[in-house]
């Protein structure tokens, strides 16, 4: 239950994969998504996975790419995922093989909101319940 002019928030940690069909009740009844996310073992400009850490959701994954899983997220939810827990090469603009590659381009491509940032913030509804 929530409360008029507030917001529902969904954050997941260290978690893994799931279909859509396995979480999309948690993802379609909030209002922000941030998940989980590593850019392990992915070629950007192939879009392809070779692997990944089985610890956290990959990015491959998330984005619906071939290589990855048939399991799409619709863009309904898509567009409401800021991505987080991110590998360090990120920042570099590279892939995990050295490819260069733009993020946060990449993550609204694929129909993210994008990554968050070191000291974002976020103005949520003072009418909040915690």
């Amino acid at each position: 239950m929530s409360k008029p002019g507030s917001y529902k928030i969904f954050f997941t940690t260290d978690s893994q994969y799931c279909t859509p069909e396995q979480i999309k009740d948690f993802y379609n009844s909030v209002d922000i998504i941030f998940q989980d996310c590593e850019l392990m073992g992915i070629d950007v400009p192939k879009k392809n996975m070779m692997f990944n850490s089985g610890v956290h959701a990959n990015y491959a994954q998330l984005a619906g790419w071939e290589s990855a899983n048939n399991h799409k997220l619709p863009k309904s939810i898509k567009n409401k995922m800021w991505l987080t827990h991110y590998d360090d090469f990120k920042e570099l603009d590279k892939d995990f093989f050295g490819n260069s590659c733009n993020w946060d381009k990449q993550a609204r491509e694929d129909g993210f909101l994008g990554f968050l940032k070191p000291g974002q913030k976020f103005d949520i509804p003072s009418s909040v319940v915690v």
